[in-house]
């Protein structure tokens, strides 16, 4: 009997802990989102600020708008995505943190891909 307890114990102990991970890394993921999107951001205006010297002018605003959104609202997607397959998986009582972990990944990965497509679509 004591041996079942334990058991029990131990599961419902490891069931809150994935929860807690859970929530602790989709709060990580939105400060990654907008930390992320602040950098791309960043990058956008030094790019324009280039772009308005003399033997440069002209740029075209579709690398702002691409890399901007692609950077934000994918990687708010990627997080949401990621919290909710996370608890939904705790809810049928798996572990649940590979997906938040996963979303993590998704947002430095689109930030990349972001700060890629304003290097590569203005002409500097």
């Amino acid at each position: 009997m004591k041996t079942r307890f334990a058991s029990t114990f131990r599961r419902r102990n490891a069931a809150r802990d994935d929860l807690v991970i859970i929530w602790a890394l989709n709060v990580v993921g939105i400060v990654a989102v907008v930390t992320s999107s602040g950098y791309v951001f960043n990058e956008n205006l030094y790019a324009y600020g280039l772009c308005a010297t003399p033997p440069h002018t002209g740029c075209s605003d579709a690398p702002w708008f691409s890399s901007m959104s692609l950077s934000f609202f994918g990687g708010i997607a990627a997080v949401g995505v990621g919290a909710f397959l996370g608890l939904r998986r705790y809810g049928n009582g798996r572990r649940g943190m590979w997906f938040p972990l996963a979303a993590l990944g998704a947002v430095a990965a689109l930030t990349g891909l972001s700060i890629a497509i304003l290097k590569i679509a203005t002409p500097l």
